[in-house]
């Protein structure tokens, strides 16, 4: 997999962690195993890699970087919803 797509892909996962599942917040309601659950999820239909910690990484990420910094117009045409 070409290294941009995997940055782009980590990016917009954690995007969906932080605006989706936690809306907006930057953790989870106290008491959620959101990351266990979603880590058992992903990887049940796609593979590892999408191990609790890793996807702390990919919020964290998210959090740290802008679209614009990782390459913003290729992100938003990547994943449109």
């Amino acid at each position: 997999m070409d290294i941009r797509v995997s940055v782009y892909a980590y990016y917009e996962i954690g995007r969906k962690i932080v605006e989706e599942e936690q809306n907006g917040e930057n953790r989870a309601a106290y008491g959620r195993q959101l990351l266990k659950e979603l880590s058992k999820f992903l990887t049940k239909n796609y593979g590892k890699g999408y191990s609790a910690e890793n996807l702390k990484l990919m919020r964290r990420f998210y959090m740290v970087y802008s679209q614009e910094q990782i390459g913003g117009g290729v992100t938003r045409r990547l994943f449109r919803n």
